[in-house]
């Protein structure tokens, strides 16, 4: 008991006391030390001495500690139990006390005693001299004691140094607050004031949340019609619930362009700033942190990590040598030269792009929006041209391959076609319910957001509004998600069968492992036999409805075993790995500097007012589905649902532990096929 008392009081509250006022955490009443009567030390501000001490010297820091003491003593009186009789003289006259007297001895009034310290005894200065040999702070004056002295000084002093210095690195990274929207047009400030900050107390979406099919037939759907094509969503989520109260009128007064136009701000943004207006802007406490860090984005070497390591990935093709215009020693691209077709507003530059890498993954020229071939000699025109490229992937990659090829394309056709073909005890349907999760409560924020005119997808990017229609019109439906991906992969050319073999291009070297343990998930679900596949009317229903919803020209008219499975496959592949490939951006627009979804002509930054908004985009899709490792135990109901999805578990499991361990000798590290890292299904 006499232990524990000790313990608590000396080693628990002493420190924690100190370390209080050091960090100055204040005296319970506005000041930072005690009011003492007829001085203003409650006015010091001690933080003020600890963010100008010299963290890598200890001695400094720990007078600093020493100082702090003396003004506000962790304990500030010992006691003294008389051993004989003694006389001594209070106030002019003589008192004798026995043996066994117990005495208070008040170390804090020879802390505060002007007549040793001096006239300054009421400041703060933790480089006066006589501190170190006089300080009482732990019952000893310095380290003079009789046997008194704090038995954890040493101990204490020295954790109390290593905690000041790293709290104070930490504090001087925080930056100075000042007004870092400023100049911005009120669209941009009601997103970062208003709609971002709530989002930094939503709670994680977890398994557990997954309800049970529900609805079957057909459903009430939102059209979100852009240029030539009408981009179709289930109403209602059959998986989750409605959208949150308010949302559909929030996004309907947000994109009234009366009230928020369009109106670009050519304003740049130093890097220097990035921190503040993350910082005080809370769209640092919402932003998803990057899955791997993109150092050097300028960099020759960044441009190789953007096209074969990156958001560029699935993207990157063998090239033809037959065609004109291929420079020498070209084996790859990334061709991003249909961007350049579509109007820009005034103040900024064309998008496109076809950059080109030698069989060593090297670039070795880009082919810019003017039709001219740069190379990497060719100074400013190179960095500039380098600059346009990463931006234009951003936003094409963005727009085309993240929101209308795998939220619509994939996602929300194969939603419509299982709820409306399936019945809801359907084992097929059962088994991709978690895969859809959110799926349309997801798909109508992003339509309503992204797919309308003065979206945040104008805003942000340098698109006119009859761009953006034709950019729907040219790409909707058109993309590559529903072949077979073994055979879209395949069809990139031979070079890149190669590259994928080397461990060259992670995301297909990962993904088509990842698309057959996915194939083999359903492999057990669907009857082995032919012809009961063909002669299941529920089947027959969900193909004809996904043929029709998709418009896809890989997906056969005929249902077969075989296309099934693979289809099946490949809109798991694309809701989780693909999502996280083409929807994972934020390493890729960490600074103005990575890129993003504009650029000015001439320069090689994007702009403080897109930075902003694309900062809030990424905000706005931080709330994730469940992890792909989760288990459902509240949603599976028998004995062969929870079976087979255990023995998909555990494939998935060891698929990401060999990831791993590529990882840890590939040029970059990809985790964007990994089961660790992934999402059951689509968030925003």
């Amino acid at each position: 008991m006499l232990v524990t008392s000790i313990v608590g009081i000396a080693a628990l509250l002493g420190p924690y006391h100190l370390a209080k006022t050091a960090m100055g955490n204040g005296n319970g009443d506005g000041g930072f030390l005690p009011a003492y009567e007829d001085h203003e030390t409650h006015r010091i501000d001690v933080r003020k001495t600890w963010g100008e001490l010299d963290l890598k010297d200890r001695s400094e820091i720990e007078n600093y500690l020493l100082e702090c003491g003396r003004l506000w003593m962790p304990i500030s009186t010992s006691h003294h139990v008389a051993t004989e009789p003694f006389t001594t003289n209070i106030r002019g006259k003589e008192y004798t006390f026995p043996a066994g007297t117990l005495m208070l001895i008040p170390m804090i009034m020879g802390m505060l005693s002007e007549k040793f310290w001096g006239a300054d005894t009421y400041e703060f200065n933790h480089k006066r001299e006589k501190l170190c040999p006089y300080s009482m702070v732990f019952h000893s004056v310095g380290d003079r004691s009789h046997g008194r002295i704090c038995p954890g000084k040493s101990l204490a002093l020295t954790m109390l140094t290593d905690a000041l210095i790293v709290c104070g690195k930490v504090r001087r990274s925080i930056p100075v607050r000042k007004d870092y929207l400023k100049g911005m047009d009120r669209y941009t400030r009601l997103l970062v004031e208003k709609i971002v900050p709530p989002l930094a107390d939503a709670e994680a979406i977890t398994d557990h949340q997954l309800s049970q099919p529900s609805g079957r037939g057909s459903q009430r759907t939102n059209t979100f019609p852009l240029g030539e094509v009408k981009f179709k969503n289930h109403k209602k989520d059959q998986s989750f619930g409605k959208n949150p109260a308010g949302s559909w009128l929030g996004l309907f007064f947000i994109r009234r362009d009366l009230i928020f136009p369009v109106e670009d701000v050519y304003k740049g943004i130093k890097d220097e700033d990035v921190p503040g207006l993350l910082y005080y802007t809370k769209l640092g406490y919402v932003v998803p942190k990057p899955n791997v860090p993109f150092l050097e984005p300028q960099s020759d070497a960044g441009l190789t990590r953007q096209a074969f390591y990156g958001l560029g990935a699935h993207r990157v093709t063998s090239v033809d040598p037959s065609k004109p215009g291929v420079p020498e020693q070209a084996v790859f691209m990334v061709d991003l030269s249909s961007m350049t077709k579509f109007d820009v507003r005034p103040g900024f530059a064309k998008y496109g792009g076809n950059a080109y890498f030698s069989a060593d993954q090297k670039p070795v020229a880009i082919r810019d929006t003017s039709g001219m071939l740069v190379k990497p000699v060719d100074g400013f025109k190179w960095e500039m041209a380098k600059a346009m490229w990463r931006t234009s992937l951003v936003t094409l990659v963005t727009v085309v391959d993240h929101l209308y090829h795998t939220h619509f394309f994939v996602a929300a056709q194969t939603l419509r076609a299982c709820v409306e073909g399936l019945p809801t005890e359907h084992p097929l349907r059962r088994a991709m319910h978690p895969f859809l999760m959110r799926t349309a409560l997801i798909n109508n924020i992003a339509g309503g957001s992204l797919l309308v005119d003065n979206s945040f997808v104008e805003h942000m990017t340098a698109f006119t509004e009859d761009a953006l229609h034709k950019v729907a019109t040219a790409n909707y439906q058109k993309g590559p998600e529903w072949k077979a991906l073994p055979k879209h992969v395949a069809s990139k050319g031979a070079a890149i069968h190669e590259l994928i073999k080397a461990g060259q291009l992670p995301f297909y070297h990962d993904g088509l492992e990842l698309w057959h343990i996915y194939r083999s998930f359903y492999d057990k679900i669907i009857d082995t036999n032919e012809s009961a596949v063909q002669s299941d009317k529920d089947l027959t229903k969900f193909w004809s409805l996904l043929v029709k919803f998709t418009q896809a020209k890989d997906l056969s008219t005929d249902l077969t075993r075989d296309g099934l499975l693979n289809a099946l496959a490949n809109f798991t592949f694309y809701v989780t790995a693909g999502h996280e490939q083409v929807g994972s951006v934020s390493d890729s627009m960490e600074t103005p500097l990575h890129g993003g979804f504009r650029l000015a002509p001439d320069t090689l930054r994007v702009d403080k007012q897109s930075f902003i908004i694309g900062m809030a985009l990424l905000a706005l899709t931080s709330l994730r589905t469940p992890p792909l490792l989760s288990a459902f135990a509240d949603y599976w109901q028998n004995a062969s649902e929870k079976r087979h999805w255990r023995s998909m578990q555990t494939e998935l499991q060891a698929l990401s532990k060999r990831v791993d361990a590529r990882n840890a000798t590939r040029l970059f590290t990809v985790q964007n096929a990994n089961p660790r890292i992934l999402e059951c299904s689509v968030s925003i």
